[in-house]
């Protein structure tokens, strides 16, 4: 999970990678661990789980880095 805007609880909103995704969207960018503090765009469907708003990423053209 990336989250956004903040740390959980608190952030703005998350992106759900499932474990069996991750290797083709670290493929495309990179370990999702530095990913911290830079900007990132994603594409999809905004849910909400448990009161938390959250974008289920299962293809790496879903999610991309900002300049």
């Amino acid at each position: 999970m990336l989250n956004i805007g903040n740390t959980y609880p608190r952030e703005d909103i998350g992106f759900l990678i499932w474990d069996n995704d991750l290797q083709y969207i670290e493929d495309r960018l990179g370990n999702i661990t530095t990913l911290n503090k830079k900007r990132v765009c994603a594409t999809g469907k905004i849910e909400v789980y448990n009161k938390h708003l959250q974008i289920k990423i299962s293809n790496p053209k879903m999610l991309r880095l900002m300049k």
